[in-house]
């Protein structure tokens, strides 16, 4: 057989879609083509000389991403002010792509782009040495390191992160509830001090035309990797540091998990947060009895997941406390949004009802408390009168006008819990805190749902801190007072919210810190794990919150923060090798004497998709939005490999298994092709998704040749 030409994949890409009851497309059949700009076109120079530089949108996978927007028939490359000679400027271009038809697919490359540059790292040789490292890598510690690297650009900064992702404690209830609420308007809605994009500025122009408009906890996580993209730091993911060390003539030593990267730093942030790991799937035991806020959540979007891909078999996550009673711990936003879930405020999808597609919030959803699908009764400790008035006059349980009679569905106690004893028969006893000195009053009920900011301790390396401070292992109680009671580190902040300090600027505290008597008196404390910062007085004018842990109050200290460190003296010089290169994909090289080969890929259930996070509704929009991102996830998984001759993709979605299969490559080819596409949770959900609203199956076939066409895409 004679061996075939390899040609670059860029300029042969084709994707055809269909059910499997019409056989594949051929070549000029009638199906609207979506043209790929040839090299000669002016535009793409202009394009790229746009992105050139671009901390945010200039690198590899991002240009694919950008490009297959832009020369599509969505209209994005107009809508951002360009012409047939010129680019828009890469802020309006920025802007445009922010809008939900086309951020789910840029998030996807930036997302891409944060984890093989994290990949690269790991393949290089260290030791690594920083002049700060922050440990975690949410809102807090983006805005740290974005900060940090404009006060000072010199300054070589990491950013260590357990997770798969950034923000992923923000991705893991992204579909979970709405955030924010009417008191928190335009000026102050989550914005990310130093990033140019605003909160307003991913949802749709007509959803914020009339405030107030609320967001999905993936807008933060989307804002956060942006934040950690800008911000030029060095992103370890997947490590999680356990303890500090002093380090002669290096500063501090970061030990991490299982022997990772030797990094040492300057000065440690410790930006860890509150957010827990997710549970692993426990089908046996869907509801524990005491359970948390991020557990809550967790089991929440594992929920709506599987409703999406599998509607014939939707489940209501209220299932399990249906008839039983239920007690909720907490005065926050966190509680607040429990409170929402349980009296059948959350999204349709939660209840096992078909998604409206509506990006705002609605009338109830789910069975209301009493119902005979929802709790028997619901009793919501730590809520006062006082506080339900104020929630009810900001229209804040939910949005909708009608939701603010469930709160008289609720049994409200203003006391604290005391404790809390799971009992012989399963029940849950509580013990509330009596106003004065004498006992307090016990509560029974079946199932607790605690958001107090006091369900994690914090981080592996703070309670190590806490541990050498005291000799002995602390309470999770123990360890958040003991934060508390640190020095707190001052700066200035400006005021956002309408009040007294609207656009005015206050000294306040920032952050905490180490006692200088203290090996580690270089290691300080910002966002959640240093709350309370903010007096009473200034959560009343700054933040018109009562929420000490919320991002609106944290966001700007942590800017503030972050100027500070950079002004300190006695950085030395850093010694970050260069990374090394990130793994290559699969060489192609097709031909024709071979048969298909399938492999099946598990959901990724849990792990929480970028792209079925924002899927269109509208089938129009659905349409055009599935052949840019699958032309976008093939083009790139593809870079830089060659083929010369047709090949198809299969793929099925049948339980709780997707089959992938390829046809027409040699098998050891063919399943390094499908390992490639497996490490992509947005390529699963996408297909899973197409797959199942067609039983028969969906077939890709990218297409080789020297054809004038073989650069197209085509969806019939």
């Amino acid at each position: 057989m004679q061996r075939p030409i390899p040609l670059p994949v860029p300029l042969l890409l084709a994707l055809l879609l269909a059910c499997n009851s019409h056989p594949p497309a051929k070549h000029g059949d009638s199906s609207t083509p979506i043209p790929a700009p040839p090299s000669a076109d002016p535009r793409v120079s202009a394009l790229n000389l746009a992105l050139a530089g671009d901390p945010i949108l200039d690198h590899p996978a991002v240009r694919e991403a950008v490009k297959a927007a832009c020369f599509s028939p969505a209209g994005i490359w107009a809508a951002a002010g360009g012409t047939d000679s010129a680019a828009p400027s890469s802020d309006k271009l920025l802007k445009t792509l922010a809008r939900p038809l086309f951020r789910p697919i840029l998030m996807e490359a930036l997302d891409r782009t944060v984890q093989d540059r994290s990949r690269a790292l790991a393949a290089a040789q260290g030791p690594y040495h920083y002049n700060v490292a922050i440990l975690g890598s949410g809102p807090v510690g983006a805005v740290a390191a974005l900060n940090l690297r404009r006060a000072n650009p010199a300054l070589k900064v990491a950013l260590i992160e357990e997770n798969p992702r950034p923000g992923q404690t923000f991705r893991t209830f992204g579909r979970f509830t709405w955030i924010n609420s009417p008191e928190r308007g335009p000026a102050s809605t989550n914005r990310f001090p130093g990033l140019s994009l605003a909160a307003r500025d991913l949802l749709d122009p007509g959803t914020v035309r009339d405030t107030p408009y609320f967001l999905m906890p993936y807008h933060l996580a989307d804002l956060t990797e942006l934040a950690v993209l800008a911000s030029g730091a060095d992103c370890w993911l997947g490590v999680q540091a356990e303890r500090l060390e002093p380090s002669p003539g290096q500063g501090l030593a970061i030990q991490v998990r299982g022997g990772g990267p030797q990094l040492t730093a300057d000065r440690i942030l410790v930006a860890s947060g509150l957010g827990q790991v997710a549970p692993p799937d426990d089908p046996a035991h869907p509801a524990p009895a005491v359970d948390t806020f991020e557990h809550i959540t967790a089991r929440a979007t594992r929920i709506l997941e599987r409703n999406r891909l599998h509607p014939g078999a939707a489940a209501s996550f209220m299932a399990p406390y249906a008839g039983k009673t239920l007690a909720i711990i907490g005065a926050g936003d966190s509680a607040n949004n429990l409170a929402e879930l349980a009296a059948g405020y959350g999204p349709p999808g939660l209840y096992g009802k078909a998604s409206t597609g509506g990006s705002q919030p609605g009338p109830r959803n789910g069975p209301a408390i009493g119902d005979p699908l929802g709790p028997a009764s619901v009793l919501w400790v730590r809520q006062r009168a006082a506080d339900a008035a104020a929630f009810k006059a900001a229209n804040k349980l939910r949005y909708h006008q009608t939701v603010t009679a469930a709160y008289g569905a609720f049994t409200l106690a203003p006391e604290r819990l005391r404790a809390l004893q799971v009992l012989p028969s399963g029940q849950v006893d509580l013990e509330l805190e009596a106003a004065g000195a004498g006992p307090g009053r016990h509560v029974t009920v079946d199932f607790v749902w605690r958001a107090t900011g006091q369900e994690v301790a914090s981080s592996p390396v703070i309670r190590s801190l806490y541990q050498d401070a005291h000799g002995h292992r602390g309470s999770p109680a123990a360890v958040r007072s003991w934060l508390a009671a640190l020095d707190t580190v001052r700066g200035p902040i400006t005021g956002n919210a309408p009040g007294p300090f609207k656009d005015r600027t206050v000294d306040t505290a920032v952050g905490r810190r180490m006692p200088v008597t203290s090996a580690l008196m270089e290691t300080y404390f910002g966002g959640a794990v240093a709350s309370p910062l903010a007096t009473p007085q200034e959560l009343q004018d700054l933040s018109i919150t009562r929420n000490a842990a919320s991002l609106e109050t944290n966001l700007p200290r942590a800017a503030s923060l972050a100027s500070h460190l950079a002004a300190l003296p006695g950085y030395r010089p850093a010694a970050a090798p260069a990374p090394g290169a990130a793994p290559r994909g699969t060489v192609l090289s097709p031909g024709a004497g071979y048969g298909p080969c399938a492999a099946h890929v598990r959901h990724p259930l849990g792990r929480p998709g970028i792209l079925m996070a924002g899927l269109p509704s509208e089938p129009s929009r659905r349409r055009t939005y599935t052949r840019i991102a699958l032309a976008s996830i093939l083009g790139r998984t593809l870079q830089g490999q060659r083929f010369s001759t047709d090949f198809t993709l299969t793929f099925h979605a049948h339980g709780g298994k997707l089959t992938v299969g390829a046809d027409r490559l040699e098998p050891g080819q063919a399943k390094g092709l499908i390992h490639d596409l497996g490490a992509r949770t947005e390529f699963l959900l996408l297909a899973a998704d197409l797959a199942g609203r067609h039983p028969g199956g969906m077939v890709v076939r990218v297409r080789g040749g020297l054809d004038a066409d073989a650069s197209s895409v085509r969806v019939q």
